[in-house]
């Protein structure tokens, strides 16, 4: 789990289960891998004693390295995903301003990001469909047979 001796008495303490620091099954980082499957059901009783909010105040006094796992509702609102840029606003011209999520990665040679509006329905179907050879007739074939949707004026 941890390399570093001094982090797994750290967090073994600051989790109040310090009979793990001196166990023979987690003495070191071999054993605790080797013993990963009983040590997650230690670590996972402990944590849930406390709601992660607290964890967060007891970790960053223990002076451990972790981060907390959001849940998707907090992603949009986390500061760090803020700052990078990962939900950007689009304006529609007729939903108005909205969030919605950008690529997660960054290439050095392409500018890959949300550039506009998602589409609305049907708004490029006579285009498409007439790009791939239908004509309008058929087009509006499949459209008042409900194939394909039209776009809402």
């Amino acid at each position: 789990m941890l390399p570093d001796a001094a982090y797994w008495s750290r967090m073994c303490q600051a989790m109040e289960v310090d009979d793990l620091i001196e166990d023979e099954r987690f003495a070191d980082s071999r054993s605790r891998y080797k013993n990963m499957a009983v040590l997650i059901g230690l670590i996972d009783e402990a944590l849930a004693k406390r709601s992660r909010d607290e964890w967060d105040k007891i970790f960053d006094k223990a002076g451990l390295i972790w981060g907390p796992v959001l849940a998707l509702h907090e992603v949009p609102q986390d500061p760090h995903a803020i700052e990078l840029g990962m939900f950007p606003s689009v304006e529609h011209p007729e939903m108005g301003s909205y969030r919605t999520v950008n690529i997660p990665m960054r290439f050095a040679t392409a500018d890959v990001r949300p550039r506009g509006p998602s589409p609305i329905l049907g708004e490029h179907t006579d285009e498409i469909l007439a790009q791939h050879g239908f004509s309008e007739k058929e087009i509006s074939t499949l459209k008042d047979g409900g194939v394909v949707g039209a776009q809402k004026d």
